[in-house]
């Protein structure tokens, strides 16, 4: 009855990357286990304003389908498609038009979880990192 009980199992259901130095959008794509996520083909991705009046940040979306990511991941009575989720920060402000591979990023925040829509401006993430 007590096996369990004292041997917990923790998950990461989030954290956030803070470069050193200076980092751009190619670079993360490359080097980063994270940033492979921008080069998926599935990858749904938008710039989306955010709260506090801090700038706009890069939202991306990949669908994850795995019972462990359900099990660990989904809360109680939550509804959606489990997703992996990044938010790409960036020290100036940005638009679709000025994304580009040699764009400086601040942070990156990985997430895994159900997935929330996004309002904001769409982008073909493949053109942008060609």
């Amino acid at each position: 009855y007590l096996e369990e009980r004292f041997a917990p199992n923790y998950q990461v259901k989030e954290y956030i990357i803070y470069p050193e130095g200076t980092a751009n959008l190619s670079q993360i794509a490359e080097s980063l286990p994270e940033g492979q996520l921008l080069l998926h083909p599935d990858a749904d991705a938008c710039i989306t304003q955010t709260e506090g009046g801090y700038g706009p940040v890069l939202m991306v979306n990949v669908p994850a389908a795995s019972k462990e990511l359900e099990r660990d991941f989904r809360r109680f009575r939550e509804r959606g498609d489990m997703c992996l989720e990044l938010e790409i920060g960036f020290p100036n402000r940005i638009t679709a038009d000025s994304l580009t591979p040699d764009t400086i990023v601040s942070y990156i925040a990985f997430r895994a979880g159900v997935g929330q829509a996004q309002a904001g401006h769409p982008l073909n993430l493949q053109s942008v990192l060609r």
